[in-house]
Order: structure tokens, then sequence, then C-alpha cells
């Protein structure tokens, strides 16, 4: 795909497009002047540039596709626009997931008695004849978005990861450490962490990132004191931390860090997420107390995740759902995923946020069993 790597992209959107264009083609006439080309072609390959040299280095003769959009100011606004659903688009979300609560709150068998008797059903009865308590239930349902949904562009997204960085800076230089022992732990490749690191190094400038990944349950966590210098800091970053387990025991084995890092060596864990609700803040505390690390490691985040089913409303409006409220429900809408602690209630309103509704993860029934890790 052309440019994606070096384009103003999802990815890539800590400038403005205005800055970014211009320095940009500065670049570009610079290098076009130096290799006597046409500016275009060395456009094309400061946009590619990165890619070519991974294809050459593979023996592979690639092909360039991209799509023959027109070139105007108002095809770039609109590839540039984050996904942001009209007023009606907002407002159908809230009446379909007005609508199938009323579904839910009833029953089959009183739902069949509810026609029996009134010759309608029970949710063309609020729609239709109490009007003014389903009109009510749509703005409580609305003012539970507001107060809990996080929806986030590309920009915010970048500019989170801008600030993060800063703080993890600050941490280091602030404990003493040298910002060239900052190593990135990577727990899983096949989870959200190898994006938010990619994207994270990318944004910051951090051109030879100290990588390490974890190999599951056969990481040799022993040898990693070997590999670390005194005085190192090992950052954790992902997108969000929902229950804290990831980071303590599910993906990486924090007691044995603890275990095999001396204290001596002065070794500190940043745990790094974009969002965090308290209960994840919470439970990885615990667990640094109960390692003894507590101040060793820290926690930096951005933005806490609000508690959904304590919201205004909540308990009132969904008390009988069918689908288990748990303390970990959430409504966020990244640039790119919706996690699967998207609460299934709200996906109507997540989905409009993506290109794709799939770009929603498949929501977890229930997280209420990690509750017996904590």
């Amino acid at each position: 795909i052309e440019n994606f790597e070096n384009g103003y992209n999802f990815l890539n959107q800590e400038k403005s497009f205005e800055t970014f264009t211009t320095d940009f083609l500065i670049k570009a006439k610079i290098k076009s002047q130096k290799e006597n080309t046409n500016l275009e072609n060395s456009a094309k390959n400061l946009l590619n540039e990165n890619n070519y040299k991974d294809i050459e280095k593979l023996g592979i003769d690639a092909k360039i596709i991209k799509f023959n959009l027109p070139n105007t100011p108002e095809q770039i606004a609109e590839n540039l626009n984050p996904v942001i659903p009209s007023r009606k688009e907002l407002l159908g979300s809230i009446e379909q997931i007005a609508e199938n609560n009323l579904i839910n709150n009833f029953e089959e068998e009183y739902r069949e008695m509810f026609k029996y008797n009134y010759n309608i059903s029970a949710e063309d009865y609020y729609k239709k004849v109490d009007k003014i308590e389903y009109e009510q239930y749509k703005t409580n349902i609305a003012k539970i978005l507001n107060q809990s949904a996080i929806i986030i562009s590309p920009h915010q997204y970048c500019k989170y990861m801008k600030d993060l960085h800063k703080k993890i800076n600050e941490f280091v230089e602030n404990h003493g450490k040298s910002k060239e022992n900052i190593y990135y732990l990577i727990p899983s490749k096949n989870k959200s962490f190898v994006l938010t690191n990619y994207e994270y190094q990318k944004i910051n400038g951090i051109k030879n990132p100290k990588n390490i990944y974890i190999n599951g349950s056969h990481f040799d966590y022993k040898n990693l004191k070997n590999k670390l210098p005194a005085n190192s800091t090992l950052v954790i970053l992902d997108d969000c931390s929902i229950s804290g387990l990831s980071y303590t025991t599910q993906m990486f084995n924090y007691e044995s860090i603890s275990n095999f890092i001396p204290k001596e060596k002065n070794v500190s864990i940043v745990f790094a997420p974009i969002l965090m609700t308290k209960y994840a803040e919470n439970a990885i505390n615990k667990v640094m107390k109960e390692n003894k690390r507590f101040n060793l490691d820290t926690i930096i985040y951005e933005k806490t995740i609000p508690n959904l089913v304590e919201s205004n409303n909540y308990s009132d409006i969904f008390k009988n759902s069918s689908e288990k409220s748990n303390i970990y429900s959430t409504i966020i809408a990244f640039p790119y995923m919706g996690p699967d602690s998207n609460s299934e209630k709200f996906l109507p309103l997540c989905e409009k946020f993506f290109i794709n509704p799939k770009a929603q993860k498949s929501h977890i029934d229930d997280f209420m069993e990690y509750k017996s890790y904590l």
C-alpha cells in the first residue's frame, strides 16, 4: 500500500496536515536536487522508502497499488477527517440501544401477556403509547453516553502518545536513570501491544527502540537480568488496561520479574497504557506492594476509563437486561478498533466510529470471572 508507513495516516497525525505537507515537500525537493530526479519521483521514494528497503531485502518484485482518487481539497479533507457519524446516525444509534433494551426487558411470556391484554407489543407500547417514558429513556441513555463514552480521534490519540512519552521521560530523569537504557517490553505479538509500541515509537521519533518480546510461558525471565544494565527502565505500553491482568498474570509474569531481577540493579517497570480503569490501577498497585517493588515501579497513563455501571441512570435503565452488567464494561472507540470489553448494549454506537464495523472486537460476555484473580 503506497505511502502508508511514511504518509499522513491515522497512525501518524501528531502534526497538522499543513505542517506535515510543508516539511515533506521540503525534504522531497532536497532529495530531488541531490539525486537529480523530478519532484514526484522523489516524493514517492520518500513515502515508500522503508517499504522499498524491506522488499528489496526479500528479493520481491513489488508493484504499487493505489486508489485513483481525485486530488481535490474536498477529497483530501474527506480522507483526513476522522470517522464521525452524523447527528441523525447518532440519534438512530440511541434509538436502537433503547429499543434493543426494551425488548430485553420483557420476558417472552410477559410480552405475550402484554400483547394479549393491550393488543400491542410491549416495545410498541412504549414507543407509540407511552411516548413520554420512551423519550425519557432515550434521554437517559444519551446522558450515560455523554458521561462514560470515550471516542478518540487519530489526532487525539497521537497527542496522548506524545504526552505519555513526556511523562515517561520525566520519570526516568527524576529517578536518575538514562534514556539510553529504556527497554520496551512487549508481552504478546498477537495483541494491541505491538501496534501501540509501533505508533508510540514512530510518533516520538524513537529510531532504534530496544524492544523485548515475551514468548509466552517460554520466556526466560531469569536471563533478562543479564541483558539489563543497572538503572534500566522497562516500559510496557498498551492502548488500554481494563482489569490489569494483562500486565500482571495473563501476558506478563510480574512476579517472575520481581524474583529474577535484583532490586540492587535499580531496574524500574513502567506500566503505561493510554487508558486505564481505577480497578486496573488498584490491581497493579496491589501486586507491586505484594512484590515489594512499590518504590521501584510506577503506573503512567493518560486518561481514566469511567465506571460504566456506576454512571447515572445505568442501573435503572438496564436493571432487567439479559446481558450481565459488570464493572469492567466500557464504551470506547479507538481510531482502529473497539476493545472486547465494550458493553454489548452500546455496540450500535461504537460501530459508527469505525471505517468498518468489524473493527469492533468480539464482545466478552462477562469479565466478572476476573475478580477471582484480583
